[in-house]
Order: structure tokens, then C-alpha cells, then sequence
């Protein structure tokens, strides 16, 4: 097989593995068996092989010698740093995002609260939940700097495990959609101040309802 093949091959054995960890196919603890994997996504080991490597460095995955690969399981530390860390980033984003936001800017952020609250009328997770990552996308954007968002990117990849869980409480979606209503006002109206607040506010209430509810 090509350098080339292999290389391909391997970022496609990366992307669906990662698609499946983060949304739960594929759940905390599960043993990764790399023959397993090869015959399921119909490849070789090497490319499996190559794709695991990659998840480790990125956190996804562990490996326990003599025994294999598992999917990592984060523990609460880890899941409360993963989450102080989107509050600062997230706080910086949008104290920039306040003084750039344009007209356009906020009709799209209101479209997708519109959105939520279409879901959460429906009783659908998954939509407000898919909902819920474009508007957190959506601040940095505004805000523009790259190494917020990529930084984000990364840590948000690891929380939607988490979110998964955490966020199936009706009344915890409502809460974070009414929180969301209050940031982009807040933004709106250039009070850079507030929409920090509320973001502190937010994640301070997401820490706590994870603690009580994420078995880890």
C-alpha cells in the first residue's frame, strides 16, 4: 500500500472513529480492538493503528499495555477543567464579539435561539443540541480570532461527550436557551460587561448541574 493510501486512509479511519466517540456509538470505557476496527471499516490494521495514535495524542482515546486501547474516560477533574477552561476562552470571545457585532451578526445568533426554542417545543435533544453548537460557534466567529476558535474547536470536541449526557433535562436546555437570549442583548446593546457576566453566569450553573448528574 502507498504512503499516500495509508495517509487516506487513516484520516478516514480517524474521522469516523472520532464521529463515534464524541457522540456516544462508541461509549466511555469501550475496548478498542484494532482488528475489529479494521474488519468494521473494511481496512488494514495499519491505518487503524495510525488512527488510534491520533485520538491518544488528542485525549480521546487511552491504552493500558498488555491490554489494548479503550475510550477514555474522563474523570470529573478533567471534565471541570475542560469546562473552565470554555468559560474563559468563551468569556474573551464574546467581550470581542460585543464591540464587533454587526446587524447581520445578531439576526443569525437570534435565528438560532429561534431554533432552540423550536426544539425544545419538540422535545428534541438532538436538534437543540446540534442548535447549541452553532450559536457557540457562532461567537468567535464574530469575534474573529483564530486561536480562540481553533482552541475552542478542540475542547469542544471532548465536552459534546459530556453535553450528550448532561443536557437530555428538559428544564437545563430551557435554562441555557434563556441564557443565550440574555448574551446576545446584552451584545447587542454594546455591554461587553454583562455578556461576560452571563457567560460566567452559565457556565457556573453547567459545572454544577454536571457534578450532580455526570457519573464519572
Amino acid at each position: 500500500m502507498s504512503r499516500e493510501k495509508n495517509t487516506a486512509l487513516a484520516d478516514k479511519a480517524y474521522r469516523i472513529m472520532k464521529s463515534r466517540i464524541i457522540n456516544l456509538v462508541l461509549c466511555p470505557g469501550t475496548v478498542l480492538s484494532e482488528s475489529e476496527l479494521a474488519k468494521s471499516l473494511k481496512m488494514s490494521r495499519s491505518p487503524i493503528r495510525t488512527a488510534l495514535q491520533r485520538l491518544k495524542h488528542e485525549g480521546f482515546v487511552t491504552t493500558k499495555p498488555r491490554v489494548g486501547h479503550f475510550v477514555k474516560v474522563f474523570t470529573r477533574e478533567e471534565v471541570k477543567e475542560m469546562q473552565e477552561m470554555q468559560e474563559a476562552l468563551e468569556s474573551m470571545a464574546i467581550k470581542i464579539a460585543t464591540e464587533k457585532i454587526s446587524e447581520k451578526d445578531f439576526r443569525e445568533a437570534v435565528k438560532i435561539i429561534e431554533s432552540m426554542e423550536d426544539a425544545l417545543r419538540r422535545k428534541d435533544t438532538r436538534s437543540w443540541i446540534m442548535a447549541d453548537e452553532k450559536f457557540h460557534a457562532l461567537i468567535p466567529k464574530i469575534a474573529g480570532n483564530e486561536l480562540i476558535m481553533k482552541s475552542l474547536g478542540a475542547i469542544w470536541d471532548q465536552n459534546h461527550q459530556v453535553r450528550l449526557i448532561t443536557m437530555t433535562i428538559p428544564e437545563l436546555r430551557k435554562k441555557s436557551t434563556d441564557e443565550y437570549r440574555q448574551m446576545i442583548e446584552a451584545m447587542r446593546e454594546r455591554n461587553s460587561k454583562r455578556a461576560r457576566e452571563i457567560v460566567q453566569i452559565h457556565w457556573e450553573r453547567v459545572r454544577k448541574n454536571t457534578a450532580e448528574r455526570f457519573s464519572l
